[in-house]
């Protein structure tokens, strides 16, 4: 999904001659579909956070998230920020969890 994103997302791109159009969601997809399979195994509620977080990262851009979207080209921009927001709020369900085990 993510090298799909990066191809196509570069193309849309210069096509419609914009840094990151909005009719471009394959970034969306693939940040989702990377904070929900990191946390496939811990259930709904796992899920659910990890979905909140993800958008939450995706809107307010925290740090290393805001700087890899102006990452050259395009494409490998509009992808990034949405691949880290989602590695992020997996890893972050992730560790939650295992400290609540932990208790």
């Amino acid at each position: 999904m993510v090298l799909v994103g990066l191809v196509t997302s570069q193309r849309a791109s210069v096509a419609l001659g914009e840094e990151d159009p909005s009719e471009v969601v394959v970034d969306e997809v693939a940040g989702t579909l990377i904070a929900l399979g990191m946390v496939r195994d811990l259930g709904l509620v796992a899920a659910a956070l990890a979905l909140v977080l993800f958008r939450v990262f995706d809107i307010t851009k925290p740090g290393l998230i805001d700087r890899v979207q102006r990452l050259r080209p395009p494409g490998l921009g509009i992808m990034a920020d949405d691949v880290l927001a989602g590695l992020l709020a997996g890893a972050l369900v992730l560790g939650g969890f295992a400290l609540v085990a932990s208790l």
